[in-house]
């Protein structure tokens, strides 16, 4: 009996070991899964933080820009305001200009069909 309870004894410590050492691969296993989710969890907060601050960066490029365009735009308008004021005063001026020598031209038209009749 007691040479079945040792042979018992021993196949269950051995039993036993094997399990244990099993549990202990298992667990190393696990630690490194962990070690890994860790690190992996760790780069994704990186990423995270790196894509907010590439999106603060494209809002602040996407507001100044907005800005730029609104100040190209009012000098736009402004210059093309000036531009046709000193179109119209160019054309006012020909305009004039082309009147009085109607007006002469005329005039002298009037002169010549007067001496003509008097002739």
């Amino acid at each position: 009996l007691r040479q079945e309870l040792g042979s018992t004894i021993e196949c269950e410590a051995g039993r036993c070991a094997a399990l244990q050492s099993e549990a202990d691969e298992q667990s190393a296993s696990l630690e490194r899964v962990r070690g890994e989710h860790v690190a992996t969890a760790a780069e994704l907060l990186e990423q995270r933080s790196l894509s907010q601050q590439l999106e603060d960066q494209l809002q602040s490029c996407a507001r100044d820009s907005d800005r730029r365009l609104a100040g190209l735009q009012s000098e736009l308008a402004s210059r093309e305001a000036v531009a046709l004021q000193q179109l119209r005063q160019e054309l006012g001026s020909a305009f004039e200009h082309e009147a009085s020598r109607c007006a002469a031209l005329q005039s002298e038209a009037d002169e010549q069909s007067a001496s003509l009749e008097r002739a």
